[in-house]
């Protein structure tokens, strides 16, 4: 059902963005009232297909909504993230999310959680597209993110926390235009404890673009020192929740298509190796990118948040199609700049792929990795096609984010927005 459901919204999105091609040149894009009413479309379909879900549909909470709930009930019970159970997320994440629950006692309420925490992001992007390009563009990109079926599905089906940074990263952005360095790296470390380790990615262009890099770097080490430091003194083991990251995958990645090569990345040594080489690699492109001067303003910084999440996309073995939403508005702020409207288009077809994908992998191969397609002794015996189906998805996935890639590192030449 929700695969079926996944498709059919994903297409709509597709044909909706074709059709809407007249308002990239019409004059109005550039006014309030436009701006208004793609507010009201957001709040129209996010909270649509929220009630249309849970209480038309009547279907029960999806995906990680669940670990969210339980790690929330073990907070409510007076256990200790890091410490008395393992939390698959920051350690305020589950706090916050104990707190919530207090409200409402259901895991469809962190649900209807994540739209806020999207919606409240609005605002903060709408006004960084504002200062790094023009509110026409901050317009056409709203429009965008409306139509992109990867939030649509992403944020009020499923309800994962990857929205939860949107607040914090477009905060941060937007202390990064206004030269408040130690506040920027302030919020960005905040988003590192309130909801997961992957936005360190973030902190090499927030901190290279700032006015004051070492402000900034101070105001990171500042919340995240003392934040992670109080588990420590209570004895928690703070490394537990990067080891568990690194023992696991996903499918969506190039480790992960490389299975079909025979490559199995799940075990031990090859794991360790693709993080090596993942780090190695995500490493030597920021420092490319400080030798040509291609991350010092906030406009560039902006198109390394949808770059570098790419390149984890790519190169990482846990790495979910469904984070891309992490980095998704800025994405969509670029996308409309792009002159040609089948770009735009395209755009909008990848966050449908990236939110179809692990539905596709879960139900045509039940999460088994595809090295298992060699493996005659596999846990659960499936036919061939089921393998070279799910491959296939994967090439057209990961070629578009190679694409994606490319476009974005172009345009890191320039230091600003050139209308």
């Amino acid at each position: 059902m929700i695969l079926l459901i996944k498709l059919i919204v994903s297409l709509v999105c597709i044909v909706l963005a074709w059709r809407l091609k007249p308002l990239w040149e019409h004059s109005a894009a550039a006014t309030p009232s436009f701006r208004r009413y793609c507010l009201a479309g957001f709040i129209l379909t996010r909270v649509g297909t929220f009630v249309m879900v849970f209480f038309v549909l009547r279907m029960g909470a999806q995906s990680d909504i669940n670990w969210y709930y339980n790690d929330a009930k073990a907070v409510e019970g007076g256990l200790l993230p890091l410490r008395d159970f393992m939390p698959i997320y920051g350690p305020w994440f589950s706090v916050a999310c104990a707190l919530l629950i207090k409200i409402f006692d259901s895991p469809v309420w962190l649900v209807f959680i994540a739209i806020v925490f999207e919606f409240i992001s609005l605002p903060l992007w709408l006004k960084v597209g504002d200062r790094l390009f023009n509110p026409r563009i901050s317009n056409l990109g709203l429009l965008l993110y409306v139509c992109s079926p990867l939030s649509l599905l992403n944020v009020p089906i499923t309800g994962q926390n990857h929205i939860w940074f949107a607040p914090f990263i477009a905060g941060g952005m937007l202390l990064l235009i206004r030269h408040q360095s130690f506040l920027c790296g302030a919020t960005v470390g905040a988003s590192i404890l309130a909801v997961k380790l992957l936005s360190l990615i973030f902190i090499p262009p927030f901190t290279w673009a700032s006015k004051n890099r070492w402000a900034c770097a101070a105001g990171f080490f500042c919340v995240v020192i003392p934040g992670y430091g109080w588990y420590f003194l209570q004895g928690a083991d703070i490394t537990k929740l990067m080891s568990f990251h690194s023992q696991h995958g996903s499918s969506g990645n190039l480790p992960f298509l490389l299975g079909m090569a025979g490559l199995d990345f799940s075990l031990p040594h090859l794991r360790s190796a693709a993080n090596y080489i993942g780090l190695g690699l995500l490493s030597g492109l920021f420092l490319t990118a400080m030798w040509k001067k291609r991350v010092v303003t906030p406009y560039q910084a902006l198109i390394f948040l949808p770059l570098l999440m790419i390149i984890v996309l790519i190169i990482s073995k846990k790495s979910f199609a469904s984070y891309l939403e992490c980095a998704l508005f800025p994405l969509c702020l670029i996308g409309a700049t792009f002159p040609s409207n089948g770009e735009r288009v395209a755009l909008t077809a990848i966050g449908g792929l990236a939110a179809c994908e692990p539905s596709i992998w879960y139900r045509l191969l039940s999460n088994q990795e595809l090295a298992a397609f060699w493996d005659k002794d596999a846990a659960i015996p499936l036919p061939s096609w089921a393998y070279f189906s799910v491959a296939f998805v994967d090439v057209i996935l990961l070629g578009s984010y190679v694409y994606l890639a490319i476009r974005l590192w172009r345009l890191t030449a320039k230091d600003r927005f050139c209308a």
